[in-house]
């Protein structure tokens, strides 16, 4: 039996900058858009394949959600790392190491 990782989940208190994060700044196109009673989810995933990334927000989720240390890494693959980080951190993200 064959064993793979096809989608990744991750809460988030505001969907729509967000998606825009993972799509305009990351590259990362969107596929779909789902509404549920509950949520309102995106999966993205590269053209070439490769893993998705579904956010999702919760419609009765109220104030900052706690990830708590649950993710360590995530891992995206770019042919040009400097420029990627630059531009991520030109959209106001944080470096930390």
């Amino acid at each position: 039996m064959t064993s793979w990782l096809g989608q990744y989940c991750i809460n988030v208190t505001d969907l729509d900058r967000s998606v825009e994060f993972w799509s305009e700044v990351i590259g990362i196109p969107v596929q779909s858009r789902t509404e549920i009673p509950t949520a309102k989810e995106v999966v993205l995933q590269a053209e070439d394949g490769g893993s998705r990334i579904q956010l999702a927000q919760q419609l009765e989720q109220d104030g900052p959600i706690d990830m708590g240390t649950a993710m360590w890494k995530l891992y995206v693959d770019t042919d040009d790392c400097q420029a990627l980080y630059d531009k991520c951190i030109a959209w106001g993200c944080e470096s930390v190491s």
